[in-house]
């Protein structure tokens, strides 16, 4: 027999660690959903469940199952270690077709074995200090039997067996079924395994020595770590002693249920690590600028900067243009309410503002063109790839499905809402203000002047005699007054549209980057934030795994 010695980092668990490692498996998968694949995420499910229930079933007993090959002689096993011939026993075929169990001490085992649905029990009489006191020894069916009943009740067995037993022979050492369909796939559960090579008596010695080097081997291509392998002989009973301290020291230590249940839930969470990625991918700026500048597109942001632009301008000659001339502009249309977008400027906190956003009506501004949805879809694209880049296909599939669908989920109406909400308008400066009184001295010069050659030309209608116009120089002040009114209101005007267009300019950038917020708050909404809402179950479902791996 190879030693059962156990590393310090393998010290055997505790019943508690055993339920929260199937609780975080349990939790992976359902964070991972259908991220993960069917088998996997069953995997999980059965290795969870059977933690679950075997914890809540008696800890002073330990199931040790004999399974192997037709003709291995696990019934003869069976009955030595129960002292009795209690099952029944064949050569030329086999005989068992249901489990029957033995069960040592004084302790029941009753729910243990309704759990384990073994209706053939066999209670061996208790001995004092027995060291097999507590020991379930259940002898099951052939597993490379062809009658595929008895194949499913082994099967099922197995499932919930703390302790595997496998019992061969010198002929059937290697056989394909046990190291492929049983042992291989329990491998994990490597402390919970036992390779018996019964009638070791029908070789020569050193040939079964050689058999048992080949079968060491081949557990070990199984992936059974420090394999054991007993020579026995039911016929001469060599090796049985052995085989019985081995289960005599697993019943004894009374962990070999939590170690079984520690091999399957690593073996899963082995299978459910493997479906995911080591690190996180992670959106970097260029994506999400990218993302920005094409939603700004498709929101018509420029057509909003233009009339923002245009509305400045508009408003500012209409209060520092020249006074005669500024009933014309008020004709002209205003652009932003043309586009029916917001001049406003919410009050409150954030809440009123999203509410504000929620309910105002949508903006007239015109489709996104052909080449801006495309610019758009591209620019998604790219976030899924960025968000997809490094991850398993079936996550990367997922974060490129959420990016697409997430893009095509009220995106349009969530940028007009966006657009309309922000607040366009501007503070009077006040310059316009000082600029406007200018103005309206200039006009009033004008109409001063004006009123004065009025009134002489009334009196000398009348034939008042008047005296002669004040004048400056050989220059008639009201002339001077309607000229220098006039020149100075239009000059003035003048600078005011160029300083208009500076300010224009100036509010147009200043607008853009409120907006390119706006949207870009909308971006993240509706595709950065469930790109990362995916991620961040990624990176749940490997957080949750290590911490079922311990």
């Amino acid at each position: 027999m190879h030693g059962m010695g156990r590393r310090a980092e393998d010290a055997v668990p505790d019943a508690a660690g055993i339920i929260a490692a199937a609780a975080s498996l349990r939790d992976a998968a359902a964070v991972g959903a259908d991220r993960i694949p069917d088998d996997v995420r069953r995997q999980v499910e059965i290795a969870a469940d059977r933690a679950d229930e075997r914890t809540s079933l008696s800890a002073l007993h330990t199931v040790v199952a004999l399974a192997g090959v037709t003709g291995g002689g696990k019934s003869s096993i069976f009955n030595a270690f129960v002292g009795g011939d209690v099952a029944e026993t064949g050569v030329r075929r086999p005989i068992t077709s249901q489990t029957q169990a033995a069960v040592w001490g004084s302790e029941l085992a009753g729910d243990l074995l309704d759990w384990l649905d073994v209706p053939r029990r066999h209670r061996v009489d208790p001995v004092p200090d027995d060291p097999l006191s507590g020991l379930v020894l259940l002898d099951l069916p052939d597993f490379d039997s062809r009658v595929t009943t008895n194949r499913a009740e082994a099967d099922r067995i197995l499932e919930r067996a703390d302790l595997f037993v496998w019992v061969t022979d010198p002929q059937k050492y290697a056989d394909a079924v046990m190291h492929d369909d049983y042992v291989a796939p329990r491998a994990a559960a490597s402390e919970s395994t036992v390779v018996v090579l019964n009638h070791s008596d029908t070789v020569a010695p050193d040939d079964a020595r050689t058999i048992e080097q080949d079968l060491l081997r081949l557990l070990r291509d199984d992936g059974v770590a420090n394999p054991r392998v007993v020579l026995t002989s039911a016929i001469t009973g060599a090796g049985l002693d052995e085989l019985r301290a081995i289960v005599a020291e697993v019943v004894g230590a009374r962990h070999a249920a939590l170690l079984r249940l520690r091999g399957d839930l690593r073996q899963a969470a082995g299978a459910l690590e493997r479906t995911v990625a080591d690190v996180d991918p992670v959106l970097g700026p260029d994506a999400r600028n990218r993302l920005t500048e094409a939603l700004l597109g498709a929101a018509g942001v420029d057509a909003v900067l233009d009339a923002v632009e245009a509305d400045h301008r508009r408003r500012a000659l209409g209060r520092t243009g020249w006074v005669f001339t500024r009933w014309f502009r008020h004709l002209r249309a205003d652009p932003l309410r043309r586009l029916r977008l917001n001049r406003g400027r919410p009050e409150g906190t954030d809440e009123a503002r999203r509410e504000l956003e929620m309910l105002v009506a949508r903006t007239s501004l015109p489709e996104p063109t052909p080449a801006a949805r495309a610019a758009v879809d591209l620019a998604v694209r790219r976030v899924g790839e960025a968000g997809a880049e490094g991850l398993p296909s079936r996550w990367a599939d997922a974060v490129r499905d959420t990016a697409m669908a997430s893009a095509d989920d009220g995106l349009r109406d969530a940028l007009d809402r966006a657009v309309a909400a922000e607040p366009l308008g501007v503070r009077v400066p006040i310059w316009w203000r000082a600029a406007g009184v200018l103005q309206w001295v200039f006009g009033a010069l004008v109409v001063g002047g004006i009123a004065w050659y009025a009134v002489l030309a009334l009196l000398d209608l009348l034939r008042f005699d008047t005296a002669d116009v004040a004048r400056f120089d050989a220059v008639p002040y009201p002339f001077i007054m309607i000229v220098a009114g006039v020149i100075l209101g239009v000059v003035f005007a003048s600078v005011a549209r160029a300083v208009a267009g500076v300010g224009g300019r100036r509010r147009r950038r200043r607008i853009r980057r409120r907006l390119s917020d706006a949207v870009a708050r909308v971006g993240q909404a509706h595709v950065i934030a469930p790109v990362e809402a995916v991620i961040a179950d990624h990176a749940r479902v490997r957080e949750l795994t290590r911490a079922a791996l311990g």
